[in-house]
């Protein structure tokens, strides 16, 4: 945090969050223990910026709603996705990616992105419009989809 507001720089990120939240426990919910963070007073002035973020505006709405904001909506362009191609399925193929321990149907799309971490859908449904699904490598299969 020398010389920086977050962790990784000027913005919060995934590392602030992910960070932030054992030692917000330490602060808030260990009250024997809070007294250790005294001695990082930029640690606290960083947990008190990112606490001002604040947590977001939760809106609860129906999956007609959902399905409805989807179609208005257009998926955000992917960022630094360096493509990891263990399946020699290049991207812009036609996949499938299904669950192995549940939900055995599997999702159809076209393979936009295959990282170290995800594969990446684009698919377009008639009610909700293209999407970008997004899947864990871990506990998923990626395949050729059958033509």
């Amino acid at each position: 945090l020398d010389g920086q507001d977050y962790l990784l720089g000027s913005a919060p990120c995934v590392a602030d969050y992910a960070v932030y939240h054992p030692l917000w426990f330490t602060r808030h919910c260990a009250s024997v223990m809070a007294g250790i963070l005294d001695a990082t007073p930029t640690v606290l002035t960083w947990m008190d910026r990112l606490a001002a973020t604040g947590q977001g505006d939760m809106t609860r709405f129906s999956a007609p709603e959902a399905i409805a904001l989807a179609a208005a909506s257009t998926p955000a362009p992917l960022h630094d996705e360096t493509f990891q191609d263990e399946h020699g399925l290049a991207l812009g193929s036609r996949v499938t990616v299904t669950s192995e321990s549940f939900g055995p149907e599997p999702t159809e799309g076209e393979l936009i992105a295959a990282t170290r971490t995800r594969y990446t859908l684009r698919r377009t449904d008639p009610r909700a419009g293209t999407l970008h699904v997004h899947f864990p490598r871990l506990g998923y299969i990626l395949k050729k989809a059958d033509t």
